[in-house]
């Protein structure tokens, strides 16, 4: 194969039988298999139950003593996530909290950031988990055992990639911001070693494709960006309140927003929403 690659003839070969299938349709059948109330109970009596709560703050010691009364609820609901179903967002929102790192802290570095998911929540992603290790050695070389079962991943996507939202909404990042965070969550999923960082195997935006695309679905901040502009044209065109009514009398009163043109006494932020104002053409 290589040294046809090399003397540049064609190959019949399909790459990806090169592959080896390390899982099996059983396996995969497993992983969604839809839980069981005896698994469902089994892992909540498997997580701590004096951990923080999360944003709708249940604790897991309201879960284990009124099992007999919100058990058949819970078990519904984490069924119908394996069933094809989707989470709304209040069910894996998370609540972020800085920890102070010592005495009188002044500045970011300070702190330590830790994410407080919701109970109900734990108990999908230990589920999962707890599937995925029976796989990990089959899939994972001895070389990569540091990997951690999903929750690097659910780091990943509910705590770093929320962390820079408020700031996507209030200003206007640079392209070097954003892809220099962008950079840090790719650092911090693929891990580093006692030699540095390791080996990026797949690029960042293919990172961020969906999952039935073969990627992870970990949200692109430059489409972050743009729906946080876009909403807010949207909020100022079909919103009746003082903030989206000062902006129409100021800057197009009432002509069609896609009329609206650029003032020079507009702010950086405005210029810049304005200029996705063609989605919002009839």
């Amino acid at each position: 194969m290589i040294h046809a690659m090399v003397n540049g003839s064609d190959i019949d070969e399909d790459p990806l039988d090169c592959i080896p299938q390390l899982v099996t349709a059983e396996d995969n059948s497993g992983l969604l298999l839809a839980p069981s109330l005896k698994e469902v109970k089994k892992t909540i009596f498997s997580l701590s139950c004096d951990s923080a709560p999360g944003p709708d703050g249940f604790f897991g010691y309201f879960f284990t003593p009124c099992r007999d009364i919100v058990g058949e609820d819970i078990c519904a609901a984490v069924k119908g996530f394996f069933s094809g179903g989707n989470l709304p967002r209040s069910y894996t929102s998370a609540n972020l909290v800085l920890i102070p790192k010592k005495e009188n802290p002044e500045v970011m570095a300070d702190f330590q950031t830790i994410s407080l998911c919701n109970f109900s929540f734990k108990i999908i992603a230990k589920i999962f988990s707890t599937r995925l290790a029976t796989l990990l050695p089959n899939l994972i070389a001895e070389e990569h055992g540091a990997f951690v079962q999903g929750e690097r991943l659910t780091l990943l996507k509910h705590v770093l990639a929320s962390m820079p939202i408020h700031a996507l909404a209030a200003l206007d990042l640079p392209k070097a911001v954003i892809g220099k965070f962008c950079g840090i969550c790719a650092d911090f999923l693929w891990g580093s070693s006692e030699w540095g960082k390791r080996h990026h195997w797949v690029s960042w935006n293919k990172v961020c494709t969906l999952m039935m695309e073969g990627g992870l679905g970990v949200r692109r901040l430059e489409d972050v960006a743009l729906s946080l502009r876009v909403k807010g044209l949207w909020c100022i065109v079909f919103e009746s309140s003082l903030w989206s009514n000062f902006f129409k009398v100021k800057f197009f009163k009432s002509l069609h927003i896609a009329m609206a043109k650029p003032s020079r006494i507009g702010s950086k932020s405005w210029r810049n929403a304005l200029a996705h104002k063609d989605f919002f053409h009839a």
